[in-house]
């Protein structure tokens, strides 16, 4: 089983306004909203809310896309099932899976839920790995992420990790690159 951090697989144009409540600081989000003098639940729903809709409309003009090698997953599809976990809400990876066509890809995805409590499961935390064994039977797991996030989620979860970095050259810039190394 192949299972993919939700980052590396789009591309984004849209630029986000408001930095202090972007997912780099959602690990802050008590002393964030402690700054804003707002209570974290006030501020929390209003800011999931708003954040599901604009990375959604983000996606249907555009803003937000695969990048083109995403479609050379196809070719492991039928050596390996491939999952999305994600710190992103789960209506948003199922949106990008619906919106770009990619239900015949995925066998499984698992994003955070929608609640301030659930900042706490986000990876590198092992909870996401346990919803995605509710659904997959897979023994063998190897994690694709971009971050250092990434590799401390596979190192807590006992998954081979495979560092894509995109921005360098180096022996995994893309997933056409990972998909070669995956066949041999």
């Amino acid at each position: 089983m192949l299972l993919l951090s939700a980052f590396f697989v789009c591309e984004y144009v849209y630029v986000c306004a408001g930095h202090k409540l972007s997912t780099l600081n959602l690990y802050k989000f008590d002393k964030i909203s402690e700054e804003f003098g707002v209570k974290p639940l006030d501020m929390w729903e209003i800011r999931n809310k708003n954040y599901i809709k604009e990375k959604i409309k983000a996606m249907k003009n555009r803003e937000i896309f695969p990048f083109p090698d995403v479609k050379s997953l196809y070719r492991l599809k039928d050596i390996y099932g491939l999952s999305i976990v994600s710190d992103s809400p789960q209506e948003i990876v199922d949106f990008f899976i619906k919106e770009f066509g990619y239900k015949d890809l995925f066998e499984c995805s698992v994003g955070r839920g929608t609640n301030l409590e659930d900042l706490e499961k986000m990876k590198p935390s092992p909870l996401a790995l346990a919803r995605l064994l509710e659904n997959i039977q897979h023994e063998k797991l190897t994690y694709v992420g971009d971050s250092e996030k990434d590799h401390e989620f596979a190192e807590k979860t006992h998954m081979g990790f495979i560092f894509l970095c995109r921005k360098k050259d180096t022996d995994f810039n893309s997933l056409d690159k990972v998909v070669n190394h995956l066949f041999h």
